[in-house]
């Protein structure tokens, strides 16, 4: 009985050690790229000029925003020498669900806003 006791105090307490980390919410969206000596205002500026409608969410949560949208958008801030901090590291691009979608296949203009230039 107290052998259970035991197992039973002690796997509530690591599964209380766990919780908290599994229920933390994302990061804002200029919290989630890095590039070495830009400020958090230069993260924010890089967020909107690669089309991201504001650094906080990224997009609005009432808005349709198709996955070339967002796709298009980290590559611009690749190119920008930004690292995506929650990722594995990779281009956006070589991860195995975004592969084949057109911007990553070339099969859409990568920064329709900046093509004119």
């Amino acid at each position: 009985m107290r052998t259970r006791l035991f197992f039973l105090v002690l796997s509530m307490i690591f599964t209380a050690g766990c919780v908290g980390k599994l229920f933390q919410p994302i990061p804002p969206k200029f919290k989630q790229w890095h590039k070495e000596g830009v400020s958090v205002e230069g993260v924010k500026t890089a967020l909107i000029e690669c089309g991201y409608d504001n650094p906080y969410n990224g997009f609005q949560t009432t808005k349709k925003v198709a996955a070339d949208d967002i796709i298009r958008a980290d590559l611009c801030m690749e190119r920008k020498g930004f690292h995506y901090l929650l990722g594995n590291g990779k281009p956006i691009c070589d991860d195995k669900y975004f592969s084949t979608l057109p911007v990553c296949t070339g099969g859409a203009i990568l920064d329709g806003r900046n093509s004119a230039q």
